[in-house]
This record gives C-alpha cells, sequence and structure tokens, in this order.
C-alpha cells in the first residue's frame, strides 16, 4: 500500500546557500531514525541492550559511541538516544523504546571556524581538549534546547533539536556565522 503521509523534513525548504572556501557548513542529516531507549541498569541487562544495538558499550554520561548509521547518545539517566540512519528497534524486557523519529532534526555543522561559532552560540566550552570526540551534551542555542555531539571528524559537530525549531536555529546559526563565510547544503545521507 502506498504510504498516504510520507515523512517530510521540517529542513526540506530551506535553500542551499554556496560561497567560496566557507568557514563554517549546515547540512541537514537525512535521513534521521531515532529511538529514545530508557530503563536499562548496570550489568549484564547494559551489555546485552548495547549488544542489541550494535554497540561494544552503552555510552557513559555525557559521551556517545557508534558512527553516522548507528549513534548512541547519553541523555540522561539510563536514557539514551539512539540515532542515523541504520537503526533498528530492539525489545528486550528490561527497557523501553520508542520511536522519536517524527520530533527529531538533525543538523551537522563542520568547518574550520565552526568551534568559534557554535561556542558564541552555547555555553559549553566547545575547545578541543574539553569537548573531545564522543562527548554530548544538552545545552541551548538562540533559547533552543538542543542535543550537542562530538562525532569523528575534525571540526565536525552534530546539532540534535525538535523539529519544530529546526528552521529557527538553523537561520538563526547561519545568520551567526556569516562572518566566518557560512554554508547551507542539502541533506546528506548518514
Amino acid at each position: 500500500m502506498a504510504d498516504l503521509f510520507p515523512a517530510r523534513s521540517p529542513l526540506a525548504a530551506i535553500e542551499t546557500v554556496e560561497v567560496a572556501d566557507p568557514g563554517v557548513v549546515f547540512t541537514e542529516r537525512r535521513p534521521l531514525r531515532a529511538l529514545h531507549v530508557a530503563g536499562l541498569r548496570a550489568g549484564d541487562g547494559a551489555k546485552t541492550a548495547a549488544r542489541a544495538f550494535g554497540l561494544a558499550e552503552l555510552p557513559a554520561p555525557n559521551r556517545s559511541a557508534g558512527g553516522d548509521a548507528r549513534r548512541m547518545l547519553w541523555i540522561a539517566p539510563q536514557t539514551w538516544l539512539l540515532v542515523g540512519s541504520d537503526v533498528m528497534a530492539a525489545t528486550l524486557p528490561f527497557m523501553v523504546v520508542a520511536d522519536v523519529s517524527g520530533a527529531w532534526a538533525a543538523i551537522r555543522a563542520n568547518g574550520p571556524s565552526v568551534r568559534r561559532v557554535l561556542a558564541t552560540t552555547c555555553t559549553l566550552d566547545l575547545h578541543s581538549a574539553v569537548f573531545q570526540v564522543g562527548h554530548c551534551a544538552q545545552t541551548r542555542m538562540a533559547q533552543v534546547g538542543v542535543l550537542l555531539d562530538r562525532p569523528a571528524g575534525t571540526d565536525t559537530f552534530d546539532l540534535y533539536v525538535a523539529r519544530s525549531y529546526a528552521v529557527a536555529l538553523l537561520e538563526w546559526l547561519a545568520e551567526a556565522a556569516a562572518y566566518h563565510g557560512c554554508a547551507v547544503r542539502s541533506a546528506q545521507q548518514p
């Protein structure tokens, strides 16, 4: 049966903007599937759950693990967000898994000036010695709640935001990055 209401990205209408030698590049990450995973406790249950999601172990507080296709981010005690294009729900008796894909948008920000631009928009210390690869934290940017992740890659950050605020946040960030040369590109496949 045909899908009568296909999922539409909140950033689908954003225009692509290119500049020569951009200091910051913003790209929406699509497709994005997100699962809220809760109720896990330390010990064998956590190890079993990590394996069920294809990870060696569950991330510690304010840490993330995995790659672009499947990444798990710690968001609260015994609570994680599993994101990516290759995300599968696992059913285990000691946890709750809820598909929250329609609630989130993901924006990848990278470039030589990205750390400086993001640091001016939030209160986190984003110095590479402090906010390292594999770190994540919740913060506010332009009065919008953001889950900020530092995946592998030089000067790369992923911003997870409620889909209803995605356009406003991206426009605000693009304006903040204009001095450094800002490009906004069409969605990339994770």
